[in-house]
């Protein structure tokens, strides 16, 4: 599981996200997920992340929450 957290003990990989909105308010965002991978696209997900299959997902959830944000 991966988290997006600012609670103390819980060993966040990253803090919470920090945006604005369209007034210029502070919104922070707070999310966890858990991944279950397709085990038909494995191979092809490898090949192209390697181990490193969060990074891409972990980007993908930030820009959504600053999209939704603004």
């Amino acid at each position: 599981m991966f988290k997006f957290t600012d609670k103390r003990g819980e060993n966040p990989v990253r803090g919470p996200v920090t945006a604005r909105s369209k007034d210029g308010l502070m919104v922070n965002f707070r999310a966890s997920f858990q991944y279950r991978l397709n085990k038909g696209g494995l191979v092809d997900q490898y090949m192209k992340y390697g181990e490193d299959y969060k990074t891409p997902c972990i980007k993908l959830a930030v820009d959504k929450m600053n999209e939704i944000s603004s």
